[in-house]
């Protein structure tokens, strides 16, 4: 018998699969009644699917470096003169830090540089 936690976390999962690919959520309903974990099965799905994580963290990471914002307009190192809205420069810090915390999570030989 599982607990009310792993039970939550088995149809979260469920729910979430079936959302992107019913097939995967029948695999993994399966692995449940096969007494696999949530976390298992969640770690063998994240692994299988890391093939070009890095590489689009990696691109991602770069156009995020290039977004910069100069108040000033003199194009000073890095800057864009302002052509950039800062909703634009909002978006592109939060991205930067999501991007940070995948990369803590890749595999080292995936990571970006």
């Amino acid at each position: 018998m599982i607990d009310h936690y792993e039970q939550g976390a088995q149809q979260q999962l469920i729910d979430e699969l079936e959302a992107v690919s019913p097939s995967l959520a029948t695999w993994a309903f399966a692995e449940f009644d096969a007494g696999a974990t949530a976390r298992s099965i969640r770690s063998i799905i994240f692994a299988a699917d890391m093939g070009g994580v890095g590489q689009v963290v990696s691109q991602a990471g770069d156009l995020v470096q290039a977004v910069t914002f100069d108040d000033s307009g003199n194009m000073g190192k890095g800057g864009n003169g302002g052509l950039l809205s800062r909703e634009t420069i909002r978006k592109a810090d939060t991205l930067r830090l999501t991007l940070n915390d995948i990369n803590k999570l890749l595999p080292a030989g995936s990571r970006k540089g």
